[in-house]
C-alpha cells in the first residue's frame, strides 16, 4: 500500500535552544595572619585567588526569515476554510510575526486528510516542528512508489518507522533525485534547517540567476548558489520582506 509523507514546511520554525552563562566563583578571602605582641596587629593572610570565569554558554540557533506579520494568531489564517492543522490554534503571532507551530494531535491529521487513524501526528528528530505523518509497522509501509524500490528519494529505504509513523530521513544521492525528478537538474544536497540538518532533493545552480522560477516573487538577489544548490538568503530588513513578499510581512529575527 502507497503511502504519502506530508511535510507542512517550513522553516517555520522553529524551537529556539538557549543556554545560560555560567561565572566560576573563586575561594574570595584569604586566612587571616596570626595577631603579633601587645600593640604589634600580625600580617593579613594571603587573598585567595579568585576563580576563573566560566565560558559563556552558546546563544542557541539563530537567523532570520520573512513571516506575515499579525497581532493575535487568528490574523495568521489566510484561507477561509482552513483545514484542522492550518487554523489559528496552529499558530502563535510572536513578536508581531506569524510562527506555524504544526499540528496538535492524532485528531487533527484524521480531520485533514479524512481517513481515521490513517495519520499521527509527530515531532521527529528531522522535522523542525510537529506534522502529520503516515502510519506505519516497518519502513516498507511508508514508501511513496513500488515495494522493494529503492533507486528512488522516497523510497522505503528512505524513510524510518519512528514510533508507529513514516519518518523521512532524507535522500541519499543525486542519482535518488535525478531519477525522481527524471531531470539531472536536480540534486541530494544537506539542508540546514536551524534546528535541524537534513539532506533533500533540490535544483542544482551554476549562480543564483539559475534559481529563479517563474511566478515566483523571488528574484537573483533573494538567492545565494552553495555547493551547487540554490539557498534562499535570510531577511535582513522588514523592507526586505515587504519588497519580496508585500506590505503585510516582516522581517523575523529569532
Amino acid at each position: 500500500m502507497k503511502r504519502s509523507y506530508f511535510s507542512v514546511v517550513m522553516f517555520s520554525l522553529f524551537l529556539m535552544i538557549s543556554c545560560g552563562t555560567d561565572t566560576g566563583t573563586g575561594n574570595g578571602n584569604g586566612d587571616t595572619g596570626n595577631t603579633g605582641n601587645t600593640g604589634n596587629t600580625g600580617d593579613t593572610g594571603d587573598t585567595g585567588n579568585t576563580g576563573n570565569t566560566g565560558d559563556t554558554g552558546d546563544t542557541g540557533p539563530h537567523g532570520a526569515f520573512c513571516a506575515l506579520e499579525c497581532s493575535k494568531a487568528e490574523d495568521c489564517v489566510l484561507s477561509t476554510s482552513p483545514t484542522a492543522i492550518n487554523d489559528a490554534d496552529n499558530f502563535n503571532c510572536t513578536n508581531g510575526a506569524c510562527i506555524y507551530k504544526g499540528c496538535n494531535s492524532d485528531d487533527e491529521c484524521d480531520q485533514t486528510y479524512q481517513i481515521e487513524n490513517a495519520y499521527k501526528c509527530r515531532k521527529f528528530d528531522t522535522t523542525t516542528i510537529p506534522m502529520c505523518a503516515a502510519v506505519c509497522t516497518t519502513s516498507d509501509d511508508c514508501h511513496s512508489y513500488g515495494a522493494g524500490s529503492t533507486e528512488q528519494a522516497y523510497d522505503s529505504d528512505n524513510y524510518a518507522c519512528t514510533d508507529g509513523a513514516c519518518e523521512y530521513k532524507g535522500c541519499k544521492s543525486d542519482s535518488e533525485c535525478s531519477t525522481t525528478f527524471a531531470s539531472a537538474d536536480y540534486g541530494c544536497r544537506e539542508f540546514n534547517y536551524v534546528t535541524v540538518t537534513m539532506s533533500n532533493c533540490t535544483d542544482l545552480c551554476t549562480t543564483a540567476a539559475d534559481c529563479v522560477t517563474n511566478g515566483s516573487n523571488y528574484t537573483e538577489d533573494n538567492y545565494e548558489c552553495i555547493n551547487s544548490a540554490c539557498v534562499i538568503k535570510q531577511c535582513e530588513s522588514d523592507q526586505f520582506c515587504s519588497d519580496t513578499m508585500g506590505s503585510d510581512y516582516t522581517c523575523y529575527e529569532f
